[in-house]
Parts: C-alpha cells; sequence; structure tokens
C-alpha cells in the first residue's frame, strides 16, 4: 500500500503530471498490479471477476441484479476481487444448478414437486456457503466503510473494461497518429 500511495504523492508533486484522479489510479494500478479497496491491497482488475460478478447477479454489474447495493453485494464483491480462484468453483457450481432449475421450469409436473424444491434447496445451500465465505472474509479485513468500498469496486470495475490511458485504434483500423 505504500508504494501505491508514494507512486500517487509522486504522480501529484509535478505539476507537468497534472491528470485526472482516474489517470492517477489507472497508472498506479499499471505500476504496481494492484488496487486498493477499503485499505487492503487486491490484484488488479480482470474480466473473470466481471463474469463472476454476473454469475451472482451482482448489482455491479448484472442487469438482473441492478438496484441499491446492499453491504452483502459489497462483501460478495471484495470477496470474489480478493479470492477470484477460490470462489470460481463454488461461484460456477451456484451457476450450473440455477441453469437446471431454469430447464425444468419448462417442463410438465411429471418429476414432482420434490425434485424442484430439492434443486431450489440446492441453491440456497450454495448462496447461503458463498455468503457466509464472504462474510467471513470481510469481517477478516477489518474495519471499513461499505460506501467507500462500494465506490472503490466501481473504479475497480471501471478499470476492468479497459485502461482509459493506452491508446485507441481510429475506425479504420490504424493507430492514432502520434502513437506507437
Amino acid at each position: 500500500m505504500n508504494e501505491q500511495k508514494d507512486i500517487l504523492q509522486q504522480i501529484a508533486d509535478e505539476p507537468e503530471f497534472a491528470g485526472s484522479a482516474s489517470d492517477n489510479l489507472e497508472m498506479t494500478v499499471a505500476l504496481t498490479g494492484q488496487v486498493e479497496i477499503a485499505g487492503r491491497l487486491f490484484p488488479a482488475p480482470a474480466a473473470a471477476v466481471i463474469a463472476l460478478l454476473d454469475a451472482i447477479n451482482s448489482p455491479f454489474v448484472s442487469e438482473t441484479g441492478a438496484g441499491q447495493v446492499e453491504t452483502l453485494d459489497i462483501f460478495r464483491a471484495i470477496y470474489l476481487i480478493g479470492e477470484r480462484k477460490k470462489v470460481a468453483g463454488p461461484v460456477l457450481r451456484l451457476m450450473y444448478r440455477k441453469k437446471d432449475l431454469e430447464k425444468m421450469a419448462g417442463e410438465d409436473d411429471k418429476t414432482g414437486g420434490v425434485l424442484m424444491a430439492s434443486r431450489r434447496q440446492a441453491i440456497a445451500d450454495a448462496e447461503a456457503e458463498l455468503d457466509a465465505a464472504a462474510v467471513e472474509y470481510c469481517a477478516a479485513l477489518g474495519s471499513f466503510s461499505p460506501a467507500g468500498a462500494a465506490r472503490e469496486i466501481g473504479d475497480y470495475l471501471t478499470m476492468a473494461t479497459g485502461f482509459s490511458m493506452l491508446p485507441r485504434h481510429g475506425d479504420d483500423g490504424k493507430k492514432k497518429a502520434g502513437t506507437t
């Protein structure tokens, strides 16, 4: 965390480097490979995190989960960002259980209500396990502001979609003039 603060301070101390706060954050993340959320360092953004958040219908990324962000949503996002490799299996399990239930919804009731109830319970169990792990993970981080963390998660996810400081290609497929 000191490395990031040192780099940000170095940028801030140079009038020639005056850029937007988002540019400065992008530069720091690009140089350190880490981003600060809730006062802790996490790996730089990755597309996989967006996919995991979408799979659990997180209001940070999912149209179906869009709405007011609750504290548990923040805990889930921090957990997925911090433990992306560890959490991939449980998230995929939950996603496939939901797909299995959706497939059954189109069938007539020959399978019986017991099987449908069993599938719903398996989904609820998987969600409860994920939520308990997210709460435990965030409790281990110590005290932090959920509202501040939500803003930092938003910044993190913006960077995951592409760094604005990078040169863009023109419509004709050629780089802009003056870029290398």
